[in-house]
């Protein structure tokens, strides 16, 4: 049986804003909100958790330091059976020492991956749940043109290989199932519905949707603007969600000129997907490692002008969706920037 997801928010005291939104939590009497949520544990919560917000390579040091150097990795547990990992970046590593920490007791986990590149899957092989037999987990990908048939197999599979990895098949996926999914497609799991789509991104890239009793969620980490059928896909997928995750790593200039062709977003760009989808949150996501903290302050001071119920992910950061909306709290410093 399985812990709460709202059992062990990860809060550490934060340093507050000068004004805070009516829906961020204000942590000066975590006593309180500790009480006030229990009272609300009758109802749908969704928590959903940041392991890893970075893109493209890990960013560790001083100048990440608020917002995090790890790769992409998303948690969302369910007030009922659901427990799902979005992606496996190295941020991974850290929500499986949570979970060996008691934080996790056994159960199904739905792992979605949206696509191969290194810093979706890099965490794969220090993800000590994987290593436990008590643990079932059911893998979601696509089926790459340059794998073939069971292409997540195969990508954990060479992981775990000579000579990439000291100790071969140190992962047991006898008992693991794994399910290739297409864009367009929709299907059950841990009483949470699920949508793909496919995002405009090299070799291919799927984002997701989450349907859960509490509340809608959308994870598009990686994708470029301008392809209309992909556009499309994607305004599709955000229409009237509750929360968009949203690949932010480029400025709107690098989009159009430099990095045009690689396969990512900016601020600006998530601004008008959650205008035009009726978004009620946007989350900044994916941020690039060349970005300090003070870059992605300023990032998300930009997109406030335009969408002011704006975050940037940061590891550690906590958002518990109910009946009473979204509230977000943090377990590191929080940027000290002005809300719009």
């Amino acid at each position: 049986m399985r812990s709460s997801p709202w059992g062990q928010l990860r809060i550490a005291i934060i340093r507050k804003q000068k004004t805070l939104p009516e829906n961020e939590i204000d942590f000066a009497n975590v006593t309180t909100y500790h009480e006030n949520l229990a009272k609300r544990m009758v109802q749908s919560i969704t928590k959903v958790v940041f392991w890893g917000v970075r893109g493209s390579t890990p960013a560790p040091g001083p100048h990440t330091s608020v917002y995090g150097g790890n790769t992409v990795c998303v948690e969302v547990a369910t007030s009922g059976s659901g427990h799902f990992i979005l992606d496996c970046g190295t941020g991974i590593r850290a929500l499986g020492n949570s979970w060996s920490q008691g934080q996790f007791n056994g159960d199904t986990v739905h792992t979605l991956v949206t696509h191969y590149h290194w810093d979706h899957i890099q965490g794969i092989p220090f993800f000590l749940p994987f290593f436990e037999a008590q643990n079932l987990f059911h893998f979601y990908g696509f089926q790459s043109k340059h794998l073939g048939r069971d292409s997540f197999r195969k990508v954990i599979e060479t992981q775990f290989s000579a000579p990439y990895f000291p100790k071969e098949q140190a992962i047991n996926l006898k008992d693991c199932t794994f399910r290739e999914v297409t864009g367009g497609e929709k299907w059950e799991a841990g009483g949470t519905q699920i949508t793909a789509a496919w995002l405009n991104h090299p070799q291919g890239c799927l984002g997701y949707r989450l349907d859960t009793a509490a509340g809608s969620i959308v994870y598009a980490t990686d994708h470029e603007p301008g392809v209309s059928e992909f556009d499309r896909n994607l305004c599709q997928l955000a229409d009237n969600a509750d929360v968009l995750i949203y690949d932010a790593q480029y400025t709107p200039e690098q989009v159009a000129t430099n990095r045009k062709g690689w396969g990512h977003s900016s601020w600006l760009d998530g601004v008008k997907v959650a205008t035009e989808s009726n978004v009620k949150n946007l989350i900044l996501f994916h941020h690039d490692p060349t970005s300090s903290d003070k870059i992605v302050d300023q990032v998300l001071s930009n997109a406030r002008n335009g969408f002011r119920r704006t975050w940037a992910a940061a590891e550690g950061m906590s958002l518990i969706l109910s009946d009473h909306g979204l509230e977000a709290a943090f377990a590191v410093p929080k940027p000290s920037i002005d809300f719009c």
